[in-house]
């Protein structure tokens, strides 16, 4: 084997190696110290819009929900615990905030927020027009039937 065929051959694997990592921090799951708020999870129910929003170590008193034209935002803040002596610290602390555009009109003023467990659920209800409804059809041999019978 000649000098040249083992450096491309160690180049190859180098590549090779580079393509690994790189293909798997681009599709492996975000960590969740590299998120830019809490977890949010929005589902929609016939009558709402129901936002969960995990906020561990936070009372209610440290949240502030805002709906404005049906943009959502939560904000806070998680101080650190007091006390020296940390090894590690890996919880995020300071002020966060996200907001969302909720996917359907809704009622701003009937609005409920609850918090349990580190778990603040939000219920968003909908506005009587925009809750699905089912349109009834009509056959049109039937129109035509009718309209036939009344000449």
């Amino acid at each position: 084997m000649t000098f040249l065929s083992q450096a491309f051959g160690m180049l190859d694997s180098l590549f090779a190696e580079l393509e690994r990592d790189l293909s798997r921090s681009f599709y492996a799951p975000m960590p969740a110290s590299f998120r830019l708020g809490p977890a949010m999870d929005i589902t929609e129910r016939d009558d709402a819009v129901v936002v969960t929003v995990d906020v561990p170590g936070l009372d209610a008193d440290d949240i502030h929900i805002e709906l404005d034209d049906g943009r959502l935002t939560v904000r806070g803040t998680r101080e650190m615990s007091s006390g020296d002596g940390y090894h590690r610290a890996e919880r995020a602390v300071g002020s966060f905030a996200r907001s969302v555009h909720l996917p359907a009109a809704v009622d701003e003023d009937k609005v409920t927020a609850t918090l349990d467990r580190g778990v603040l659920e939000i219920v968003v209800p909908k506005r009587a027009e925009s809750k699905a409804r089912r349109i009834p059809i009509t056959d049109a041999k039937e129109l035509s039937k009718g309209a036939e019978t009344s000449d």
